[in-house]
């Protein structure tokens, strides 16, 4: 054995000379971490933003962000504890509570994209030529169609969830772009994979960048990190907190055109917001302000 210290980290620790000759490294600093050391690699030093969630603040300092321990996490947003791995929180950047909105983070992703651009689109696209397939953003001005392509389908993985084989999705996807195309409509389809990389928002952001929408938008305009903080929040509590403000003066079509969502997806917004007490909604109410 051997006494080091880490030229990176600074870290001293004890190493096997047979580790030592096969370049195994830093136990602080490697990844994962072999130990944890309180000011160089805690959660609380190399990201401080995940202890909010944590229900005991102390294991802020007992893990790394990888960490795969199931520990107690809180919602922000609705106070429930569920248990959760480091590894999830810091993917995800969030608990994945039941109280949240059922959008996709690479969907939010681009609705906060092009909102910042000021471009006039709707989500869920349906046209009457689409065969009855959605797609996720149609920009009007420009007349293009962007799909945000996750980890489900798309010619990736196969969708077990629906038994969908990653060839047959490829070939909806193929049905589909071809849809748009005789309409005339270009289909820019974005690589939201990430579930293999370590920062899911600049690795979507990377793909977005490097995409045709080059051609179309002005990324210098763009708030990266507004991007990421509205990907990250919960749709129904805006909507809901929203609705609680506006709701003696707006209609329900309006809040909803305001939030480009249906109608329909904001009653079931404002009956989850009810329940987790974010806003009061009566049935009756929202007849009245329709």
């Amino acid at each position: 054995m051997y006494k080091y210290r880490c030229y990176d980290c600074g870290y001293e620790g004890w190493i096997e000379e047979s580790n030592l000759l096969k370049g195994k490294g830093c136990a602080c600093c490697c990844t994962p971490p072999r130990v944890i050391v309180k000011g160089i690699n805690d959660i609380a030093t190399t990201d401080p933003w995940m202890v909010e969630y944590l229900v005991n603040k102390e294991d802020g300092y007992k893990y790394s962000f990888g960490s795969l321990k199931k520990i107690n996490v809180r919602c922000p947003d609705c106070g429930r504890i569920k248990k959760s791995t480091m590894n999830d929180l810091y993917k995800f950047r969030s608990v994945r509570c039941i109280c949240g909105d059922g959008f996709s983070y690479p969907n939010k992703f681009m609705f906060n994209l092009l909102e910042q651009l000021n471009i006039d689109f709707e989500t869920e696209y349906y046209p009457k030529w689409s065969n009855r397939r959605f797609y996720d953003f149609y920009d009007k001005e420009n007349n293009i169609i962007i799909e945000m392509d996750g980890g489900l389908g798309h010619g990736y993985n196969d969708n077990l969830l629906n038994g969908i084989t990653k060839e047959k999705s490829k070939e909806i996807d193929r049905l589909k772009d071809l849809a748009a195309q005789n309409q005339g409509i270009k289909v820019i389809r974005i690589n939201c994979d990430y579930n293999k990389v370590e920062n899911r928002h600049e690795y979507i952001k990377n793909n977005t960048i490097i995409s045709e929408l080059k051609n179309y938008y002005d990324f210098e305009k763009v708030n990266w990190n507004e991007v990421d903080k509205f990907a990250t929040s919960n749709l129904v509590k805006k909507v809901c907190e929203y609705y609680e403000c506006h709701k003696n003066t707006l209609s329900i079509k309006d809040i909803a055109s305001k939030f480009k969502i249906s109608t329909c997806t904001l009653k079931t917004y404002l009956k989850n917001g009810n329940k987790f007490k974010w806003c009061e909604y009566h049935s009756s109410t929202i007849k009245k302000s329709a």
